[in-house]
């Protein structure tokens, strides 16, 4: 775990995409607080939102680092907040004290509190369920790059003498796993499920298939819409920014060999 914690926080690669994180600022008593960690995918998801409509929500949020494979999850002063114990999670004290767990249900709230009609079209009921559908299905199809591919890699990081990846066998569930989401979610549109523009559903998958190119598992995928897909989804804004542990942790990755 020590090394994990070199990885995400403190290791300084040569990368010019991958400067260190700023210090978090103290929590203040008010205001927006997102309990995360930068390399989990639906953290990733969820900053990238609200970087992108920090000026619009007119303030700016905390970020709370939480590290699950260390147990804060599980600490007292956690599953008190959050009896769920997982991450991300947010909290909004001068909000009648409200707090949810769980990427997507976060990234559904905040994009209905705030009238984020870009995000997540909440006023037109069959584009929010085509959105709503993916986003359902997510932890039993995408969230397989995370579980079955990406898993693997870090935890041969965090343990280097464990035993080789088969990446020859990651690159085949890899292209298994995006043929699949090209055919089901994007050959009606340039984005997640038709649409014109990206929604939620597409930082939610972006965040599971990005990263392993990005981490050089495969240095690209067969199929021509996921690339493109990828391609138009690094355009948006603050995308370095909430990919900067992935670009770090792949810089370690090549220094150890792996």
């Amino acid at each position: 775990s020590k090394l994990l914690v070199f990885a995400f926080v403190t290791y300084d690669c040569d990368s010019k995409r991958a400067p260190p994180h700023p210090p978090l600022a103290p929590l203040p008593m008010m205001g927006l607080r997102l309990y995360g960690h930068w390399v989990s995918q639906p953290a990733r998801s969820v900053l990238w939102l609200l970087h992108m409509k920090d000026k619009a929500i007119g303030r700016d949020f905390d970020f709370h680092k939480v590290e699950p494979m260390k147990g804060d999850t599980r600490k007292s002063s956690f599953t008190d907040l959050f009896p769920l114990a997982r991450s991300p999670a947010i909290h909004e004290p001068d909000n009648d004290d409200f707090k949810l767990a769980e990427g997507s249900a976060i990234l559904q709230y905040l994009c209905e509190k705030n009238n984020w009609e870009d995000w997540y079209p909440s006023s037109d009921l069959q584009s929010r369920a085509r959105v709503n559908e993916y986003l359902s299905s997510h932890h039993t199809t995408s969230r397989r790059c995370t579980l079955k591919v990406f898993h693997p890699v870090m935890m041969s990081i965090m343990k280097p003498e464990g035993p080789a990846v088969d990446y020859a066998a990651l690159e085949a569930v890899s292209q298994k796993e995006a043929n699949r989401f090209s055919s089901t979610w994007l050959q009606n549109g340039p984005f997640v499920g038709g649409f014109e523009a990206p929604t939620i559903a597409d930082l939610f998958a972006y965040t599971e298939f990005a990263q392993i190119p990005q981490m050089e598992i495969v240095k690209k995928y067969d199929d021509d819409r996921v690339e493109e897909w990828l391609s138009r989804m690094r355009e948006l804004p603050h995308h370095d920014d909430v990919h900067r542990s992935l670009f770090k942790l792949t810089a370690l990755k090549r220094k150890l060999g792996k």
